[in-house]
């Protein structure tokens, strides 16, 4: 799986379960995650790598995550099917 199937998967289940998906796209803002989930007043800003492990978070990435979870945002790294899914299952309950 491509980390865009991995990204269609993760939408796929987050509108299957009420989730709203939001695929961002933060103009001259290197290393911005890719999508934003919202649920019942709840967010979760989610940086998307390749399940195949050749998807490495660069130095960027590495800061912005932190400054956005230094602001008090969730934040997540998923790689795979299955982080998906324990992600939508935690988000929603």
């Amino acid at each position: 799986m491509t980390e865009k199937g991995l990204q269609d998967y993760l939408k796929k289940v987050a509108l299957k379960n009420s989730v709203l998906f939001f695929k961002v796209v933060a103009v001259s803002v290197v290393g911005f995650p890719d999508v934003l989930l919202i649920h019942k007043g709840k967010t979760c800003f989610v940086e998307l790598k390749s399940p195949k492990g050749t998807g490495k978070l660069s130095p960027r990435q590495l800061n912005l995550i932190s400054v956005l979870m230094y602001e008090g945002m969730n934040v997540k790294v998923i790689q795979s099917k299955e982080e998906v899914d324990a992600l939508i299952l935690r988000f929603t309950k």
